[in-house]
């Protein structure tokens, strides 16, 4: 009888914390909707034939409609702000459940600096999604991801926090003007490459081509530095806009295009797309 009330209480405390974690992770993309969030939540719901990733050089130089419109194909923009290409836990996801579709995944040269490390904490971040991201114990114990739950995530789901970052298609709503901000992306920091890096990058892209068709996209810079040797490492099917603009009035900063180029980078990466998408 001991045992039974004993089994009885543990699968209690397990239901228990499994119906609140969806509770809460259901109310936290609720009331944060358009937002890094709602973000990861639509990569692990809604399929596209079409889809752009990486940080927030993929959403705000490319216009996610702007691509639906002249390829008239189903697309959507996955940035995350802040995350780094081997952070990208919903893109590994989506690739692997979405086979045969056209991932379009703009890097930012910066994340393969030697000295440099993203300041997303990464498990802080994707903890709400683990059990979705395929963590079968994570899909049970639904108390771990609750008992990593931060401050920003309390805030959102107790306190009706609301974002509005993003439109319908993952475009960044806001427009920004240059004004010379994050100055790590400029020329007086030198870009040392770390090869590590590259190696793992080209290790998660190549798992990546098995099942689907990836293009790689440099965004346009506004310093001199030259990245034809990070070209050549990083493998083939590159779209390389490093060079794109040297026009200040083009951009937010070194690496960030107001909205006005992004539509125009946007209709030209169209056209480049448009012969080699599957």
């Amino acid at each position: 009888m001991k045992l039974i009330k004993t089994i009885s209480f543990i699968l209690v405390v397990i239901i228990t914390g499994f119906l609140l974690r969806n509770i809460f992770v259901d109310r936290l993309v609720e009331n944060s909707s358009n937002s890094n969030f709602s973000q990861v939540a639509k990569s692990l719901s809604n399929p596209y034939k079409l889809s752009v990733w990486g940080s927030s050089t993929a959403y705000i130089n490319v216009d996610a409609k702007t691509l639906k419109n002249q390829l008239k194909i189903e697309c959507y923009n996955f940035g995350i702000s802040g995350a780094f290409f081997n952070q990208l836990q919903h893109l590994k996801y989506f690739a692997k459940n979405n086979p045969n579709t056209n991932i379009v995944w703009v890097v930012n040269p910066y994340e393969f600096k030697e000295d440099v490390d993203s300041k997303l904490k990464e498990e802080a971040f994707f903890t709400p999604f683990s059990y979705q991201l395929g963590n079968g114990f994570d899909y049970i114990f639904g108390w771990r991801q609750i008992y990593h739950f931060n401050s920003e995530h309390w805030s959102i789901i107790l306190k009706d926090k609301n974002f509005n970052e993003f439109d319908e298609y993952g475009n960044l709503l806001i427009t920004k003007e240059f004004r010379s901000e994050n100055g790590y992306y400029g020329d007086a920091n030198p870009f040392n490459f770390s090869n590590q890096k590259i190696q793992e990058f080209n290790k998660i892209a190549n798992q990546i081509k098995k099942e689907n068709n990836l293009i790689i996209v440099l965004p346009p810079y506004l310093g001199n530095t030259n990245f034809k040797q990070l070209k050549t490492q990083l493998g083939k099917n590159i779209i390389d806009y490093s060079d794109w603009s040297k026009n200040p009035l083009d951009f937010h900063d070194y690496i960030h295009l107001n909205k006005d180029a992004a539509l125009k980078l946007s209709e030209e990466l169209a056209k480049d797309l448009k012969p080699i998408l599957r």
